[in-house]
């Protein structure tokens, strides 16, 4: 694509580059629109933008996902043997 940081400022409506240079030194990350609008100027998705994040994100969130189930499973037990 070749844009430069002044040319996505552009293309996502922002009255500069500042914000676009935050963005790629991890200082603030584009709110959820910008990040779409991102996908779309350079043809990608979402999670590839961001692989890094991503990565972090699931990372946190998949052993929460594990605990969940165990507790609604368990609940679930007690509910069935009048316990709940």
């Amino acid at each position: 694509m070749g844009y430069t940081q002044d040319d996505v400022a552009y293309l996502l409506g922002l009255e500069s580059k500042t914000e676009i240079s935050r963005w790629e030194k991890g200082i603030t990350i584009p709110k959820a629109a910008n990040v779409m609008r991102l996908a779309y100027i350079y043809h990608t998705f979402a999670e590839e933008l961001f692989r890094e994040f991503y990565k972090e994100v699931r990372y946190e969130i998949e052993p929460r996902e594990k605990k969940l189930a165990q507790m609604r499973s368990k609940r679930n037990e007690q509910k069935k043997k009048g316990k709940y």
